[in-house]
């Protein structure tokens, strides 16, 4: 008989191994996290539970339970999942503030060296691998990502590369610069 039985329900997998031997029996259980068992990782808050139990042949059972949280590797650039402000006036500063998705984990204190970007204003480079303003975070997957820049930009578009240090790669945001209004 296969000693690994698999069961689906709707919000999580339970795995049950075991092995036997002639004086020891191993049984490691799961408590999994995904929709189905052959689904790809996918990154998660929800932790996994492992409980490991040794009984020998004398009848003396021992048992460690653990969770454990998988995250999937990252493969590919970052990738800009939310931006705002799309648009400034020519005069204002620029408080851009950016969700990153595809990202090294980030734990606290946040240092803000881990994400650079670059500035260029109608293709006019204006900073090179800068250091971003700030990080905060809505989870630890998503960084969100503050760049203040002071103003006097000209009319048309900025053009803002943003990348983790640790990262395959950049994404980019454009924001549109518009005249300042004129006396009504």
């Amino acid at each position: 008989a296969d000693p690994t039985t698999c069961t689906t329900t709707s919000s999580h997998v339970t795995k049950t191994t075991t092995t036997s031997t002639s004086c020891l029996a191993i049984t490691i259980a799961s408590q999994c996290n995904a929709p189905s068992p052959t689904a790809m990782p996918q990154r998660t808050n929800l932790p996994s539970t492992f409980t490991i139990t040794a009984t020998v042949a004398a009848g003396v059972t021992r048992a460690v339970t653990f969770d454990f949280e998988y995250l999937a590797p990252i493969v590919g650039p970052a990738e800009i999942e939310k931006e705002l402000p799309l648009s400034i006036y020519e005069s204002e500063d620029l408080p851009l503030r950016v969700e990153l998705t595809n990202v090294p984990w980030l734990t606290h204190p946040y240092d803000t060296s881990l994400f650079l970007y670059s500035l260029s204003n109608n293709g006019v480079p204006l900073k090179t691998a800068t250091p971003v303003s700030a990080i905060s975070l809505s989870s630890r997957e998503e960084p969100h990502v503050c760049i203040d820049i002071n103003g006097l930009f000209a009319v048309g578009s900025l053009q803002v590369q943003v990348w983790a240090v640790d990262g395959d790669g950049s994404d980019t945001v454009f924001v549109i610069v518009v005249a300042d209004p004129g006396p009504v």
